[in-house]
């Protein structure tokens, strides 16, 4: 999620400043966005697709972990390499239900 706007919409999603950060208008995902939330057809979304095999080939290093610490750092490798194979759109976007904004 890049551009940035405010508004009071409770049922979007906010950053911890209760800011909501909306992509440029016409935004659309690409292969490599992942895209967050419950419908099928995210499953399906090509940036989905890898991401699953990114989470496979990390799932290994997660499993031998010993720490939390060492869990975390995992995970945002993972993180990581979504958000760098993305720009310039967010990496991991989501849909506004009432507005249709990204």
């Amino acid at each position: 999620k890049r551009g940035k706007g405010t508004t009071t919409s409770s049922q979007s999603s906010t950053a911890n400043d209760g800011t909501i950060n909306w992509l440029p208008e016409g935004f659309e995902p690409s292969d490599d966005d992942v895209v967050c939330g419950w419908a099928r057809q995210h499953h399906s979304h090509v940036g989905n697709q890898k991401f699953r095999r990114i989470v496979e080939m990390n799932a290994p290093l997660y499993d031998n972990a010993r720490s939390k610490v060492e869990k975390t750092k995992v995970i945002a490798r993972v993180v990581k390499v979504v958000r760098n194979n993305a720009p310039p759109s967010g990496g991991f976007v989501k849909r506004d239900f009432h507005s249709g904004r990204w």
